[in-house]
């Protein structure tokens, strides 16, 4: 009888790495994942090799040096973890990198402001608006501007801004059980939040 050679649940194929090798599967066989031996996929979006990052500039009010208004190139990272669902996949990277894009666009060559600080007096104008911590005050054009919900603008509040939004934008299935959100400050410095959903 010719054929082709289906492979399937229960048969050992051996990979030579101590584990049979994925099967080719038909309609009536159980699919196998990666959990099935006890493995979780994690799919990753790095910032800089896909041109998810940003230019802003901030103020950190309690540190010496970066209390005076200054700028980075931000990279903004991805991991996802779960399941692999049905269709063979995590999850779609074109989404996830949509996604990104979208939160990227609302600070790229923004001045990022913290909406929530206890030593940062926010006052709007019509045109501008004033920030004024300690004996400093800055005044900007509305436009040039992203107030954040955050009581400061540092790598660590702003992967936790983004993970908040990528929260809001996607509406991940339940095979996803984790997200980390990666900023960068430059090449090689950077800040990391986790998320179990």
């Amino acid at each position: 009888m010719g054929g082709v050679q289906k492979y399937g649940v229960g048969n050992n194929l051996n990979t030579g790495l101590g584990r049979p090798s994925t099967p080719t599967l038909t309609t009536n066989e159980n699919i196998i994942t990666p959990r099935d031996y006890g493995e979780v996929m994690r799919l990753q979006l790095d910032g800089w090799d896909l041109g998810l990052n940003f230019s802003a500039c901030h103020f950190l009010t309690e540190h010496e040096k970066c209390g005076r208004l200054h700028g980075h190139n931000y990279g903004v990272h991805l991991h996802v973890e779960g399941d692999v669902a049905e269709n063979g996949i995590l999850f779609d990277f074109v989404t996830l990198k949509a996604a990104m894009r979208e939160v990227v666009a609302e600070l790229d060559h923004k001045v990022l402001l913290p909406g929530n600080s206890r030593v940062v007096e926010l006052v709007i104008g019509e045109t501008n608006i004033i920030a004024r911590h300690g004996n400093k005050e800055y005044s900007f054009p509305l436009g040039d501007v992203a107030v954040l919900d955050l009581n400061a603008i540092s790598a660590e509040m702003l992967a936790t801004f983004i993970l908040e939004r990528l929260l809001v934008i996607i509406n991940f299935p339940p095979n996803v059980h984790k997200i980390e959100v990666g900023v960068d400050e430059g090449v090689g410095q950077g800040a990391r939040v986790c998320r179990e959903l």
